[in-house]
């Protein structure tokens, strides 16, 4: 992401608190980037809420195989 909009992407590091992305370069990159990154994260929780339901949905139906 950081080579197809030409800016500087910093990410603090999993084992700090924080979840502050820094995003500089020139003016409208850095506009563009930031939109990419926000549809870069819709997009990952939208597939978080698919894999906890498939998940749910497993264990449900796993519990009712035990059952029987």
């Amino acid at each position: 992401m950081m080579d197809k909009h030409d800016v500087n992407i910093s990410i603090p590091p999993s084992n700090q608190s924080s979840d502050i992305v820094k995003v500089s370069g020139v003016e409208n990159k850095v506009v563009q980037a930031i939109a990419a990154l926000e549809d870069k994260v819709k997009e990952l929780e939208e597939e978080k809420k698919d894999k906890v339901s498939i998940t749910g949905a497993l264990l449900f139906l796993l519990g009712a195989i035990v059952e029987l």
